[in-house]
């Protein structure tokens, strides 16, 4: 059986998807920087990676 899924919900998942794939870009550019020490790249990439993080854990205190 097909499942319905409100705007609301389509919306979330988009967001979500949207942020998995800032995550995932962070993290293989994370990879890269480090197998060719890169390190001021490194350093940038952890702080965007960081600040996603610290987005997403904002966004929820309220669920929490």
């Amino acid at each position: 059986m097909a499942q319905d899924f409100s705007v609301f919900d389509i919306d979330r998942i988009n967001h979500i998807n949207y942020l998995m794939d800032r995550i995932n870009d962070c993290s293989n550019n994370i990879y890269e920087a480090l197998v060719d020490r890169e390190f001021e790249d490194l350093a940038k990439e952890i702080a965007i990676l960081e600040s996603i993080l610290k987005e997403i854990s904002e966004s929820i205190d309220d669920e929490v």
